[in-house]
């Protein structure tokens, strides 16, 4: 039953933090948990465990996006759909994948007489539906466009009045992706793009305002993940769609209870510090897709046990077989989920999570361009399962850690979330389970300026 269960995770786990150290434990989310709440759980289990081992799916997904926009504007952006004359989706297939807004949006942009354009191996669903679709040569994205903004510069394309006040670095830009290296034509031999294709497509972005840029996974999951959506980041911010109704948005997020914070965070560096410096200061976190060296070669140091929570692995991971090698060697593994996953056959412990239906849990909708919190209720109570949130209380309580988890549902878990809000669960619920915690502004740099150290975007 459930309290045996978490009576042996908690024996092992504190017999492994005997024995090897806290430092060899290692925390995963998939994406089944990535954008909710239930990693703030986890990271403060991490934490109070004294692990620096926490991470996720952003090691190998939306992590670069992030840290490139960081990098270069100060923050994320996403395109504003519902206003847009001009959209481009790169790497991404919106009208069968995960964006709820986004099918309905690009039928009523072509009825207004907008243009789709869409970069893509393959032709996708959405790219059926496009003015124009460039199919690309998997992994040379960096390449095409690095030839776009070529043409912008040589044809004098992009938008000065933004550029000469707000940008940092383009005259260093403009002199190197200027010269003829970069120019369609000898792009063409790697991307598989015509010139004139690549021409008719950069001017009809640069001229067109406003424009919006929709990247999906298909540019996050690159070798040069984080350089590649630089690059995009730059092709946004030279030609002046910014912040812009119709253009790519900011929508800042709201101000949470930090859950993850109950201790000092342990002075041993995460496993990936070493390869992937930048991504762990950032994150605050491991990286994951290093995990693996740890556990076979024990390189920087050995990872000994691990809980994976709505993820899989050996088949989410590159280097799979590299993966399927490792599961089966750590000493204890645990996994959490609502079906039986194929890593489920290399744990000793399988705890089955109840399904979204089944649980209480807020959200917050910044990925929609939406300064809102919502309210997801459960339908029914749990059948099997018990929540993600509930499952990480109770194991924190059998490990002697009960005062740093005091919540006993998730409606009492969010309402220390909110607390900083000063919102409520219930409030939510009076409120039809949505809450605008800012409202839409535009052009917010020319009050504040870019949230960087310079004020403006960074280039160079």
């Amino acid at each position: 039953d459930w309290e045996e269960a978490f009576a042996f995770i908690a024996e092992r786990l504190l017999w492994l933090k005997d024995k090897y150290g806290p430092k060899t434990l290692a925390i995963y989310h998939g994406e089944g948990v990535g954008h909710q709440e239930i990693k703030y759980y986890m990271k403060r289990f991490a934490n109070v465990y004294r692990t620096p081992n926490f991470c996720g799916v952003g090691s190998l997904c939306n992590a670069s996006r992030t840290i490139a926009e960081t990098l270069t504007f100060g923050g994320l952006t996403k395109p504003d759909v519902p206003n847009t004359r001009f959209l481009m989706v790169w790497g991404g297939n919106p009208l069968i994948s995960n964006e709820p807004f986004i099918p309905g949006e690009i039928s009523r942009l072509k009825k207004r007489g907008g243009k789709l354009v869409v970069i893509d191996p393959r032709k996708t669903e959405t790219a059926s539906k496009a003015n124009i679709h460039l199919p690309i040569r998997p992994g040379c994205d960096e390449i095409l466009i690095l030839n776009m903004l070529h043409v912008i510069f040589r044809e004098d394309l992009w938008d000065k009045v933004f550029t000469a006040e707000w940008v940092n670095g383009f005259n260093n830009l403009f002199e190197t992706v200027s010269a003829d290296r970069f120019s369609p034509e000898n792009g063409q031999a790697v991307t598989g793009i015509s010139p004139d294709l690549v021409r008719q497509v950069a001017r009809a972005y640069a001229r067109t305002k406003p424009a919006g840029i929709f990247t999906g996974n298909g540019l996050e999951h690159q070798s040069f993940g984080v350089q590649t959506m630089r690059l995009l980041a730059i092709l946004k911010a030279i030609t002046g769609n910014l912040d812009v109704p119709g253009g790519d948005l900011f929508t800042p997020r709201p101000k949470l209870n930090d859950m993850t914070a109950p201790l000092p965070a342990p002075a041993i560096l995460p496993i990936g510090s070493e390869t992937c410096p930048l991504f762990c200061q950032a994150r605050q976190e491991a990286h994951a897709l290093s995990l693996a060296e740890a556990i076979l070669d024990e390189r920087p140091y050995p990872i000994k046990a691990m809980i994976i929570a709505g993820g899989n692995p050996t088949i989410e991971w590159p280097n799979s077989n590299r993966t399927r090698q490792a599961l089966p060697k750590l000493e204890f593994l645990t996994l959490i989920d609502v079906v039986r996953s194929p890593d489920s056959q290399y744990a000793d412990v399988v705890l089955p999570a109840c399904t979204f239906l089944e649980r209480d849990e807020h959200r917050v909708n910044v990925y929609q361009n939406l300064p809102y919190i919502t309210l997801r209720r459960k339908v029914v109570e749990p059948v099997r399962g018990l929540p993600d949130q509930m499952i990480w209380v109770r194991l924190a309580h059998h490990m002697g850690f009960g005062e740093y988890f005091p919540w006993q549902s998730c409606e009492e878990g969010i309402d220390y979330l909110l607390e900083e809000l000063g919102i409520t669960y219930r409030d939510l619920i009076s409120k039809g389970g949505i809450y605008e915690y800012e409202k839409r502004r535009y052009k917010k740099y020319e009050k504040n300026g870019f949230p960087n150290a310079t004020g403006k975007i960074e280039l160079y």
